[in-house]
């Protein structure tokens, strides 16, 4: 499993560094895959990875596309730039991939009917942090996003930031048990790997405005 990526920087750096860390970091798709190498592409295995990514992503992008817009500080709206930048940046490879490799994606609900079979190791559950299997997850972040249209200002802020923490640990925990998953030459793990550590970025970043707006909310209520 990888290192969590810990930054230890002044809330208003890692506000900047939504701005900074280009987008380009994000992993390029591999290249489409030989006839030797491409067998296992029309396994299950890969449509799941990659349907589980697609919704992730566009769950992801809905959220951040809201806080770009209703964001009440600087911090949560360049959060929500990032988020919904490097996602659709990992879209894009998602579908190229997809497409690539001749593998249909999964509706919704057979990526909830399929899940356990990706997700089959203990991911170290954390109270509040949806996990990646069965239909809890996807619920809870399709709730969210709708709580979200509904709600202006500190509330907004509180539940975005809120939202991009649990979504991007679910997110790490998803593709860690992918790569256990696929085959050590398969380029789609290779891709994966090259985006852990983006949402590890986008988990502490999150988590540093989390503890802020719990600051905050504390400050005020003395």
């Amino acid at each position: 499993m990888h290192a969590w990526t810990r930054l230890s920087l002044p809330i208003a750096a890692a506000a900047a560094l939504a701005l900074i860390l280009p987008t380009a970091s994000l992993a390029a798709p591999p290249p489409p895959a030989s006839t030797s190498s491409a067998t296992h592409s029309t396994t299950g295995v890969d449509a799941l990875v990659l349907s589980g990514m697609h919704l992730m992503n566009q769950m992801t992008i809905q959220a951040a596309d809201l806080a770009k817009q209703k964001g009440s500080t600087y911090q949560v709206r360049m959060l929500g730039d990032r988020l919904a930048r490097d996602h659709a940046m990992s879209d894009s490879h998602v579908i190229t991939y997809a497409n690539a490799h001749g593998v249909a994606l999964l509706s919704e609900a057979q990526i909830a009917q399929r899940i356990q079979d990706l997700v089959t190791i203990p991911l170290g559950a954390q109270p509040g942090v949806p996990q990646p299997g069965g239909t809890g997850a996807m619920q809870q972040m399709h709730q969210t996003v709708q709580r979200l249209q509904a709600l202006n200002g500190a509330a907004f802020d509180r539940a975005f930031t809120q939202f991009a923490q649990q979504s991007q640990l679910s997110a790490v925990r998803m593709l860690t048990a992918a790569d256990q998953k696929l085959p050590k030459g398969s380029g789609l793990r290779s891709m994966i790997n090259d985006d852990i550590p983006i949402l590890e970025q986008h988990y502490s970043i999150a988590s540093q405005l989390q503890m802020r707006n719990a600051a905050e909310a504390a400050q005020g209520g003395a």
